[in-house]
Protein backbone atom coordinates (compact mmCIF):
# COMPACT_ATOMS: atom_id res chain seq x y z
CA UNK A 1 0.00 0.00 0.00
CA UNK A 2 2.92 2.25 0.70
CA UNK A 3 4.34 1.87 -2.91
CA UNK A 4 0.82 2.70 -4.40
CA UNK A 5 0.35 5.90 -2.20
CA UNK A 6 4.00 7.04 -2.78
CA UNK A 7 3.31 6.53 -6.54
CA UNK A 8 -0.11 8.39 -6.91
CA UNK A 9 1.15 11.84 -4.57
CA UNK A 10 3.79 11.92 -7.15
CA UNK A 11 1.06 11.51 -9.76
CA UNK A 12 -1.41 14.27 -8.72
CA UNK A 13 1.59 16.18 -7.46
CA UNK A 14 3.03 16.39 -10.81
CA UNK A 15 -0.68 16.58 -12.90
CA UNK A 16 -1.22 19.58 -10.39
CA UNK A 17 1.82 21.09 -11.88
CA UNK A 18 3.35 21.22 -8.06
CA UNK A 19 7.01 21.27 -6.83
CA UNK A 20 7.68 18.70 -3.80
CA UNK A 21 8.31 21.77 -1.76
CA UNK A 22 4.74 23.46 -3.04
CA UNK A 23 3.14 20.45 -1.99
CA UNK A 24 5.26 20.62 1.24
CA UNK A 25 4.04 24.05 2.17
CA UNK A 26 0.51 23.50 1.05
CA UNK A 27 -0.11 20.32 3.50
CA UNK A 28 2.57 21.93 6.24
CA UNK A 29 5.32 19.56 5.77
CA UNK A 30 8.46 19.81 4.79
CA UNK A 31 9.93 19.44 1.01
CA UNK A 32 12.07 16.29 2.75
CA UNK A 33 9.76 14.66 4.08
CA UNK A 34 6.92 14.62 0.71
CA UNK A 35 10.45 12.97 -1.15
CA UNK A 36 10.45 10.40 1.50
CA UNK A 37 7.17 9.61 0.79
CA UNK A 38 7.67 9.89 -2.84
CA UNK A 39 10.81 7.44 -1.94
CA UNK A 40 8.65 4.79 -0.38
CA UNK A 41 10.60 5.92 3.02
CA UNK A 42 8.16 6.94 4.71
CA UNK A 43 5.81 5.25 6.81
CA UNK A 44 2.82 7.73 7.11
CA UNK A 45 -0.06 8.61 9.97
CA UNK A 46 -3.43 9.19 8.72
CA UNK A 47 -3.27 12.72 9.75
CA UNK A 48 -0.78 13.60 7.29
CA UNK A 49 -2.73 11.33 4.17
CA UNK A 50 -5.47 13.81 4.84
CA UNK A 51 -2.81 16.79 4.56
CA UNK A 52 -1.45 15.57 1.10
CA UNK A 53 -4.99 14.78 0.12
CA UNK A 54 -6.49 18.20 0.91
CA UNK A 55 -3.54 19.81 -0.12
CA UNK A 56 -3.94 18.09 -3.67
CA UNK A 57 -7.59 18.66 -3.78
CA UNK A 58 -8.17 14.56 -4.07
CA UNK A 59 -10.09 12.43 -2.01
CA UNK A 60 -7.79 10.40 -0.17
CA UNK A 61 -9.02 7.36 -1.05
CA UNK A 62 -8.16 8.49 -4.74
CA UNK A 63 -4.54 8.47 -3.43
CA UNK A 64 -4.65 4.67 -2.34
CA UNK A 65 -6.22 3.90 -5.58
CA UNK A 66 -4.04 0.90 -7.02
CA UNK A 67 -4.94 1.61 -10.38
CA UNK A 68 -4.90 5.62 -10.39
CA UNK A 69 -2.59 6.00 -13.34
CA UNK A 70 -4.73 3.38 -15.65
CA UNK A 71 -7.61 5.66 -14.55
CA UNK A 72 -6.24 8.94 -15.45
CA UNK A 73 -4.47 7.62 -18.77
CA UNK A 74 -8.32 6.74 -19.61
CA UNK A 75 -10.18 9.62 -18.12
CA UNK A 76 -10.86 12.87 -19.33
CA UNK A 77 -9.35 14.48 -16.24
CA UNK A 78 -8.14 13.90 -12.29
CA UNK A 79 -10.95 16.04 -11.18
CA UNK A 80 -13.52 13.84 -12.75
CA UNK A 81 -11.81 11.21 -11.10
CA UNK A 82 -12.00 12.63 -7.91
CA UNK A 83 -15.70 13.68 -8.01
CA UNK A 84 -16.38 10.44 -9.14
CA UNK A 85 -14.55 9.09 -6.02
CA UNK A 86 -16.47 11.46 -3.81
CA UNK A 87 -19.98 10.24 -5.03
CA UNK A 88 -19.33 6.59 -4.50
CA UNK A 89 -18.56 7.29 -0.76
CA UNK A 90 -20.09 3.50 0.80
Amino acid sequence: MLSVFAGNVRLVRQLRGLSQSELGDRSDLDRTYVSGIERKLRNLGIRNIQRIAEALHVDPRLLLDPHLSKRVASSASLDELNRNTVHNKP
